[in-house]
């Protein structure tokens, strides 16, 4: 899959969409060996070797992860009540 550059590493979950858009701002974003210049860059996340500071980055996505919790009845799983009350 192609995407743009900045979106495949903010998907990636390595760090925030500012702090990757700094990185390839300053040059420390290379892909197959180039230095990124444009957050658009095309990349194919399947198949593009990107580096972040000259490390390896896995920017295959990864399937989520989805957990179901049961509260116990009669279980209070609130900041504050319909009377008013919180938490002190």
């Amino acid at each position: 899959m192609i995407i743009p550059l900045l979106k495949a590493l903010t998907e990636a979950g390595i760090a925030s969409r500012r702090r990757m858009a700094d990185a390839i701002r300053n040059g420390a974003v290379a892909v197959n060996g180039e230095v990124a210049e444009d957050f658009r860059q095309p990349v194919n996340v399947d198949t593009d070797r990107v580096l972040i500071n000259g490390r390896a980055v896995d920017l295959k996505r990864q399937k989520p992860v989805y957990l179901v919790l049961n509260k116990p009845e009669g279980i209070l799983s609130t900041t504050t009540t319909r009377e008013g009350g919180g938490r002190s």
